[in-house]
């Protein structure tokens, strides 16, 4: 447009889509769901690690895209409920307060059911060679993630031939 001999340009202003946001080192107290439901359309990771508190995630289900969830080092314990989130597909929590295997796989196969990527390093309940555990610890971890594996992904297969 061209007001006396200037040209004027005119911008149109948006509100920017993220596919990645993170919160980690920022030491929150809270989770920021002001600014990370505002990207439920296009937000595909998340990531809020590092902030010390145990942070009730409930909110998060309503983030329809997301498919990377990072939580390390938030003090989760084995007894964390998360939101159903099923377009999440992997979840790393690792440097939590996780000890219980059992409870807490099993609130991630009903919270998460097409994960394919579940990252705890450095929590009791998945002991390895560096946070002290023995090869024992390791490989009966290693055998009781593999066969909950198993049985999630024969469980889920279930589930699709039921629904056809």
């Amino acid at each position: 447009v061209e007001t006396e001999g200037l040209s004027v340009c005119r911008v149109r202003l948006e509100v920017p889509v993220y596919g990645w946001l993170s919160f980690a080192y920022q030491s929150l107290t809270e989770i920021p769901y002001e600014t990370i439901l505002t990207q439920t359309d296009s937000l595909q990771v998340l990531d809020l690690s590092y902030n010390l508190p145990y942070w009730n995630p409930a909110l998060l289900g309503r983030l329809e895209k997301l498919s990377t969830l990072i939580l390390d080092c938030n003090n989760y314990t084995s007894h964390v409920k998360f939101p159903y989130m099923p377009s999440v597909t992997t979840v790393c929590i690792n440097k939590n307060k996780i000890n219980n295997l059992p409870v807490f796989v099993e609130e991630i196969w009903r919270k998460f059911p097409n994960i394919r990527i579940l990252s705890m390093m450095n929590n009791e309940a998945a002991p390895s060679y560096f946070n002290g555990g023995s090869l024992t610890q390791y490989t009966d971890y290693r055998r009781l993630m593999r066969s909950a594996i198993q049985l999630h992904t024969k469980t889920c297969e279930y589930v699709r031939r039921l629904q056809r």
